[in-house]
């Protein structure tokens, strides 16, 4: 909903308590999160640092499903600096992931982001340096947007990608810290 400093502290919230329980993973989708939030935010080296380190950890620890969520992240935190041949290989990983693993469901994602590095890189998307706008194609208003479209603009992806990475947390047994998880992943996407 715009409100970075909330959020920051939220994403911070989750890495802490699955520190705590000794959760690696959700400490590192904490360290994610905090990342897309610095970027968002236009603390744009900053957000890039921790999502390359994020990232990093990530593949570490082998897993796959939500890997083009993050990747998704890092490209729109190139395209934010001007990057675009950076976010066009990040993003590339990720079509390609969206197409030959689980992470369909952040296909539209990936190829409205795409279209933005494309448009970005033919010099037709005008990138804004105002830390809450979104990067806005100068199509935008010509076509008249899909109520799911409306609903990624609102930061709904979100919902859906902290809700499966809570049954994650379930399904390997531990209901306990995947209600603490969820909730404190729940308080980082309400500030998004």
């Amino acid at each position: 909903r715009g409100d970075f400093a909330a959020a920051a502290v939220a994403a911070q919230h989750l890495a802490s308590v699955a520190r705590e329980q000794g959760f690696v993973y959700y400490e590192v989708v904490g360290m994610l999160l905090q990342g897309s939030v610095w970027t968002r935010s236009g603390e744009l080296e900053r957000g890039l640092n921790l999502l390359t380190t994020g990232l990093a950890q990530y593949r570490r620890l082998g897993y796959q499903f939500t890997l083009p969520v993050y990747l998704t992240c890092l490209a729109e935190a190139h395209l934010r600096r001007g990057q675009v041949q950076e976010g066009l290989a990040v993003i590339g990983e990720a079509v390609q992931l969206t197409e030959t693993n689980f992470a369909r469901f952040w296909n539209a994602e990936v190829h409205r982001l795409r279209g933005e590095l494309l448009l970005a890189q033919a010099g037709q998307l005008q990138l804004t340096r105002h830390a809450e706008a979104r990067v806005q194609p100068r199509l935008d208003g010509v076509l008249p947007k899909h109520p799911a479209a409306k609903a990624v603009d609102r930061g709904d992806r979100r919902a859906l990608h902290l809700a499966a990475e809570c049954e994650q947390g379930f399904a390997q047994g531990t209901r306990r810290r995947g209600l603490a998880l969820g909730q404190a992943a729940e308080d980082a996407r309400a500030h998004l």
